[in-house]
């Protein structure tokens, strides 16, 4: 039983180390991701995007990059 609990216990913080390490890794591409969009100034009038449009853009960017790094978790 005791072995048991270590075998857990070992799981738990390996997972929770690589869930902070995963996290961490969003938060940088999230960063990286506006970096890159804000580098030129944006003419959005060019663009000719709403505001809805605009704002879905930016969901399906940031819902790209959190689901790219939990394919990583799942594997």
């Amino acid at each position: 039983m005791n072995n048991q609990r270590d075998v857990t216990t070992e799981l738990e913080d390996n997972m929770g180390y690589k869930i902070l390490d995963v996290k961490a890794d969003i938060h940088e591409d999230v960063e990286k991701y506006f970096n890159k969009l804000l580098e030129k100034p944006l003419d959005l009038d060019k663009l000719c995007l709403t505001n809805d449009e605009i704002k879905k853009m930016l969901r399906d960017d940031i819902l790209d990059i959190v689901d790219k790094h939990f394919e990583k978790i799942e594997r």
